[in-house]
C-alpha cells in the first residue's frame, strides 16, 4: 500500500479523473413555509367564523325572549283595563252619584269595603212612635240605604254618624235617633258579615220647606278613606 494519500481517480481515458465530491446540496424550505402559512390562515378564518356565530346567537335570544315577554305584559295591562272600566262606571270608590246608584268604599282598614247605595229620599216620612216626633215647622227626612260588604273584615259601624244631609245653603244636618214607619232605622250600631247586606233608612229632622242639595256618607263614623255622595234634586 503507498505511503501517499490517493488522488482523483481516473476515469475514461488517461488524463481525465473523477470530480471531487462535495456535501449533497440542500433542500429548499419555501413550501414548508407556505404551507405553515396556509394552515395557519386557516385556522384563523375558522376561529373568527365560530366566534361571529357565537355572538350572534348571544344577541338574539334575549331579542327572542324579550318579546313574548312584551306581548305578553301589553295583553294583560287590556285585560286589565277592560275588566276595571264597568267596575268605575258601575261602583266608583268614593265621588258623586245619583240617587239610585251604588258607590264602593274603604275604611280606616284596607280590609273594610262597603258598597253603599242611597236608593231615595222620602220627605216627610211618618213618625213610627207617638211620642218621638219632629218639632212644630220641621218634618222627618228619610234616606233609604242598602249596605253591602264586600271586603276581608266584618263591618261593624253606626251610620247615624257616617251619614250627612246637606241642602243648598250648605247647612249640614245630623241623623237623629228617631223611627219612621217608611222603613227599619239605622239606629245604634250595624254588624255587616262578609258578603252580606243591610237596609235601612236614616232619619233626619229638617226644617220644612228646606231645599237639600247631596247626602253625603263615610265608613267608620266619618273617618273613612272615601267619601260617597249622591246629588239630591227636589
Amino acid at each position: 500500500m503507498s505511503q501517499y494519500p490517493q488522488g482523483p481517480q481516473q476515469y475514461g481515458p488517461p488524463g481525465y479523473y473523477y470530480p471531487p465530491q462535495g456535501p449533497p446540496p440542500r433542500k429548499s424550505s419555501t413550501p414548508l413555509i407556505l404551507l405553515s402559512i396556509g394552515i395557519f390562515i386557516v385556522v384563523v378564518a375558522v376561529s373568527v367564523g365560530v366566534l361571529v356565530a357565537i355572538n350572534r346567537s348571544t344577541v338574539a335570544t334575549p331579542e327572542t325572549s324579550a318579546t313574548p315577554r312584551d306581548k305578553s305584559a301589553s295583553e294583560t295591562r287590556g285585560t286589565d283595563e277592560k275588566t276595571a272600566a264597568p267596575e268605575e262606571t258601575e261602583t266608583p270608590a268614593g265621588g258623586t252619584r245619583r240617587l239610585g246608584r251604588t258607590i264602593e268604599l274603604h275604611g280606616i282598614v284596607a280590609e273594610t269595603v262597603v258598597q253603599v247605595t242611597a236608593r231615595r229620599i222620602i220627605v216627610g216620612a211618618r213618625p213610627a212612635n207617638q211620642y218621638i216626633v219632629p218639632k212644630a215647622g220641621s218634618q222627618y227626612i228619610a234616606v233609604e240605604l242598602v249596605l253591602k260588604n264586600v271586603g276581608q273584615k266584618l263591618y261593624n259601624d253606626a251610620p247615624t254618624t257616617s251619614g250627612k244631609l246637606i241642602d243648598v245653603d250648605g247647612q249640614q244636618y245630623n241623623a237623629a235617633f228617631a223611627e219612621v214607619l217608611d222603613g227599619v232605622a239605622l239606629t245604634g250600631l250595624v254588624t255587616v258579615s262578609v258578603g252580606d247586606t243591610r237596609k235601612g233608612v236614616l232619619v233626619y229632622e229638617v226644617p220644612k220647606g228646606t231645599k237639600l242639595a247631596k247626602f253625603q256618607f263615610v265608613l267608620d263614623s266619618g273617618y273613612g278613606k272615601d267619601q260617597g255622595e249622591w246629588m239630591i234634586d227636589t
